[in-house]
């Protein structure tokens, strides 16, 4: 998968959404592995409500993937902060 450029909850979960399909999990599997309900990895693939930050790291590491941050060159999203 390449990089993704996340600037928005929305851009996140539908990262978080397709990172866990290419690994073939449902979101109850990954829930399981997070130790979270599976209706909160629903949310957040969603953006329908609020992450906290350690379940994002759990999530990040459940799914074997990296975040990083880079100086955005200009604001091109609405929906970013």
């Amino acid at each position: 998968m390449q990089n993704q450029i996340i600037s928005s909850a929305k851009i996140l979960g539908k990262a978080i959404k397709a990172f866990r399909e290419r690994k073939g999990l449902t979101q109850k599997e990954l829930a399981d592995l997070v130790g979270v309900k599976q209706s909160t990895v629903s949310n957040i693939e969603t953006a329908s409500g609020d992450l906290r930050l350690s379940t994002l790291f759990r999530l990040i590491s459940a799914l074997e993937a990296d975040m990083t941050f880079n100086e955005r060159k200009k604001k091109n999203n609405p929906d970013a902060w």
